[in-house]
């Protein structure tokens, strides 16, 4: 069973292409929009209320801090036992860019404009410590940290105030006590709209979302002017997206790991140093790729001839590895085993093996050095 959230469009297509294989839509439709079959609309948890704001007659950066201040200071306003439900303030950004000017607005500007707020209460204080960055640069080590002081309730010296972030957000992160969201901008599409609104408000407080126009985006204007319709069937307008799992730069990268991968499992050969047995197993491993070739032509009809015809090279290129190593004396491994030895797979960037490897989703790029000339003048 392979599970998807709603956030999809054209999902027997896509269930087609990545897994060559049909696909069932459970609970199937009822006869009323909101009930579908046993399931029926959760009613117990608040939600969320979006709010559209766009600023004419002001530049862009004046209009988000003016809103942010405003939200900031909304917070501080309320009374003690609500105070913590919207003491901290999200920043959704789609750029490092755009969120390097929030960054900046928050150490001088939302500061300034929220002492000019004030109505009798006091302004409410935003320091370097309280505002705190959720994106790619931060370390891995320190991601934990920073959601434990999410958690923080307000009067805590450790809470976190102001959280400029980007896509960071969207996918995995569950702070319950998130419920104040500020988007800067449309998304590009409306699946990541969803997923990174639906951060707030996910527990017994009601989320508010404030959605930031720029007046001068096209895109954002017509967003804006159809903001209640939009609203009102999100789902409906959700893009779908492209998947292409056999498409030339997916099978430079993988197609190899995944021949690897059969052959070591289905042939017997998981030991790291049964490379080289393909030798005396080279008909079924032939049977093996024909059988992915199958795969691939089941998913995208045009790609079954490539993806053969690049299998059968691969296949060479590994008998030809594994034959060098026997005439030497050594044994081919499957990663590397340090100096002087054979082995098939490497990683990104790596000198000695067949094969680049990617690890990861995320660090498929090469890096490459740049030396800025007379940095140190």
């Amino acid at each position: 069973m392979v599970a998807s959230t709603a956030t999809i469009r054209r999902s027997g297509e896509q269930v087609r292409a990545l897994y060559g294989g049909g696909v069932q839509l459970f609970p199937p439709a009822g006869l009323d929009a909101r009930h579908s079959y046993f399931a029926e609309p959760d009613t117990s948890r608040p939600g969320r209320r979006y709010l559209g704001v766009m600023a004419q007659g002001h530049t862009a950066g004046r209009a988000a801090v003016a809103t942010a201040a405003a939200l900031l200071q909304g917070a501080w306003e309320l009374p003690e036992e609500h105070r913590d439900d919207y003491w901290t303030l999200v920043a959704y950004h789609h750029s490092l860019r755009e969120l390097g000017r929030t960054v900046t607005a928050a150490a001088d500007d939302i500061p300034a404009q929220l002492a000019g707020l004030d109505a009798g209460n006091g302004v409410r204080a935003l320091t370097d410590h309280q505002v705190q960055e959720l994106t790619s640069n931060l370390p891995r080590a320190e991601q934990p940290v920073l959601l434990d002081r999410l958690e923080k309730s307000w009067d805590d010296p450790r809470s976190v105030s102001f959280l400029p972030c980007t896509n960071m957000l969207s996918v995995g992160v569950d702070v319950k006590r998130l419920a104040l969201m500020l988007m800067q901008g449309q998304p590009k599409t409306t699946a990541e709209y969803i997923q990174a609104t639906s951060r707030v408000g996910r527990h017994t407080v009601p989320g508010l979302v404030v959605t930031f126009f720029n007046a001068t985006r096209p895109r954002d204007r017509s967003h804006y002017e159809t903001f209640d319709v939009y609203h009102r069937s999100l789902y409906r307008h959700v893009e779908p997206t492209s998947v292409t799992p056999w498409s030339v730069p997916s099978r430079r990268r993988a197609l190899h790991a995944a021949l690897v991968v059969l052959v070591r499992h289905r042939l017997g050969l998981a030991a790291e140093n049964q490379a080289g047995h393909v030798l005396d197993r080279l008909p079924e491993v032939e049977a093996i790729a024909e059988q992915l070739a199958a795969r691939a032509e089941a998913a995208e009809p045009a790609a079954g001839d490539a993806v053969r015809k690049e299998l059968a090279g691969l296949i060479a290129d590994w008998e030809d590895a594994a034959r060098e190593a026997r005439k030497d004396g050594r044994e081919l491994y499957y990663r590397s085993q340090g100096k002087g030895q054979s082995n098939l797979i490497k990683s990104f960037e790596q000198n000695h093996g067949l094969w680049e490897t990617p690890n990861s989703m995320r660090n498929v790029d090469r890096e490459c050095q740049v030396t800025v000339k007379g940095a140190d003048l």
